[in-house]
Order: C-alpha cells, then sequence, then structure tokens
C-alpha cells in the first residue's frame, strides 16, 4: 500500500535571497580538459555586470571571458553564469521597483548574436526599453526576437 504523502508548498524566495552573498567562487577542471573553469557566484556576476558604462553593452560570452580573465582561468562555466545572470537581473528590477538603484544593469548583457535575452525574468521587452533609454536601437526581427541594432 502506498502512503500517501501530503506536498508541502514550497515557499518561493525573493531574488534578493537567491543572491546568496554567503557563497565562495568555486574552481573545477574545465571540460575540455584543459586548465581550470570557474564558478562563479551570483554576486560575482553583478560585480562584474556593474562594471559595464552606460552606453556600452557586452555579450553574455564576453562577460564570461571577462570574470575567466579576472581569476586567471580558462573559462567561466556557461551554465551557472546564465542562471545567475537571471538572478542578478530579477534582483536589479526588484530594486528599481522599489525605487532603489539598480543591483547591476544587467540589459548592458546581450547574447553573442546581439539578441536579448528570452529567459531573464523582466523579458526581452524591458530589455530594449533600458537599452534605448540608453541610446541604443532595439527591434523585433521577422520571427518575433528582439534584437540590439547599435
Amino acid at each position: 500500500m502506498a502512503s500517501a504523502r501530503t506536498k508541502r508548498p514550497r515557499k518561493t524566495r525573493t531574488w534578493a535571497e537567491k543572491l546568496r552573498p554567503d557563497l565562495q567562487v568555486k574552481f573545477v577542471s574545465a571540460r575540455s580538459g584543459f586548465g581550470a573553469m570557474l564558478v562563479a557566484t551570483p554576486m560575482l556576476v553583478a560585480e562584474e555586470i556593474a562594471r559595464i558604462p552606460a552606453g556600452e553593452t557586452i555579450s553574455m560570452a564576453e562577460l564570461r571571458a571577462r570574470l575567466a580573465h579576472a581569476h586567471h582561468v580558462q573559462s567561466t562555466c556557461p551554465l551557472t553564469t546564465a542562471l545567475f545572470f537571471n538572478i542578478v537581473a530579477g534582483a536589479s528590477e526588484d530594486d528599481l521597483a522599489a525605487g532603489r538603484a539598480p543591483l547591476a544593469p544587467w540589459w548592458r548583457v546581450t547574447q553573442p548574436d546581439l539578441t536579448l535575452s528570452e529567459k531573464t525574468p523582466p523579458g526581452p521587452e524591458v530589455q530594449a526599453r533600458r537599452l534605448e533609454a540608453e541610446g541604443h536601437r532595439a527591434m523585433r526581427d521577422s520571427r518575433g526576437r528582439w534584437l540590439l541594432l547599435s
């Protein structure tokens, strides 16, 4: 006889709680077998994004390369960097909604092909508006993706 387990609802954590400032960076063997790979933290990703000047953008690949270079390793984990980028975006939007300065200007990070991320909690429309406020041009392509034009 199978026992009936009652599911307790999971407590939804805020974006700020997900930042986990207590986390430490990790270094693991690179998947290629050559050198070390950095597993960043949400706060480390936020700090690197905060260094991007207004009016400029970088790609996720460039963000990972900057993190790797700063820590003297060959690469940065793309999976955790993308996850932590989304956490930083959510926390920054919460800051703006509360009337505070954002943790980091997440909207200055694009995909390598200059598309805007569909996966960020605020969405690509918000990213496009924030980039346009800094003087960039963004538009939808024929497939509905947001592209950064300048």
